[in-house]
């Protein structure tokens, strides 16, 4: 939000009987007036006589957006998954005016992660195109033994004719 008064305005307007008034009909602006924006200018004498002029003011909106990402996460993969189901909550962005927020990089909430580091990085990007960036890391590991299984018991019988056995 912001504020002008018609002095900002008034370019040294001047009048041999005096001047009674100076208004503006236009003095407070916000995000939807970003842009070019016309006012109008009225100056009134002191016997009541006015004219008026138009002057062009500019809002601009050159605040970046605000985000704030989770803390890294470190987790061990899932039973018989190589890799690990995360959940996190997805950052919002915050603006003076309106924003929006994007996942640019790495998994969404709720996917299953790969063992190793996956980069998550969100931006939020506001009316103006002012962007802020953050991210964050899910590392996976995988701290399972393999299941191993062996057979029982094996015979095997010499091949004939040589003294020992190949066995496959």
């Amino acid at each position: 939000n912001a504020t002008i008064a018609a002095a900002q305005i008034d370019n040294g307007s001047s009048d041999a009987c005096g001047i009674a008034s100076t208004t503006i009909d236009v003095s407070s602006f916000d995000c939807s007036n970003v842009g070019a924006n016309t006012v109008t200018l009225t100056v009134t004498d002191n016997n009541g006589n006015a004219s008026t002029c138009t002057s062009t003011v500019t809002v601009e909106d050159n605040e970046a957006p605000q985000i704030a990402c989770a803390a890294n996460i470190s987790i061990n993969t899932d039973l018989g998954v190589c890799g690990a189901t995360v959940t996190y909550t997805t950052p919002t962005g915050t603006d003076n005016c309106a924003s929006t927020t994007t996942q640019t990089a790495g998994l969404a909430s709720g996917s299953v992660f790969p063992v190793g580091t996956t980069t998550n990085t969100f931006v939020v990007t506001d009316a103006s195109g002012n962007t802020a960036t953050c991210s964050f890391d899910v590392a996976v590991t995988d701290n399972e033994a393999p299941q191993i299984a062996c057979a029982a018991n094996v015979s095997v019988n010499t091949d004939l004719g040589v003294c020992g056995a190949t066995v496959t």
